[in-house]
């Protein structure tokens, strides 16, 4: 929340009020896809869609990533947020 013009409250979005957080959680999460290998290429393509929302607000692509992942293409089930 940041004081808007008469003193009242309103929200913003996480890349305006922590860009330094949310750029450091792009980060950590675009190192962790490059470390993964070939047989997580689905939990690669999620994590660097979490990691671009993360910078951009835009969740739509981080969702479509984590909806095409499946038991038949990744081992791990992990759901990221900024919330």
């Amino acid at each position: 929340m940041v004081e808007k013009d008469g003193g009242a409250l309103g929200a913003v979005p996480y890349t305006k009020a922590y860009p330094n957080l949310t750029k450091a959680v792009a980060l950590e999460l675009r190192t962790a896809a490059a470390a993964l290998g070939q047989d997580e290429a689905a939990f690669a393509d999620y994590l660097r869609a979490a990691a671009s929302a993360f910078e951009t607000n835009d969740w739509f692509s981080a969702d479509e990533a984590w909806a095409a992942m499946n038991a038949h293409n990744s081992k791990y089930y992990l759901r990221i947020g900024d919330r």
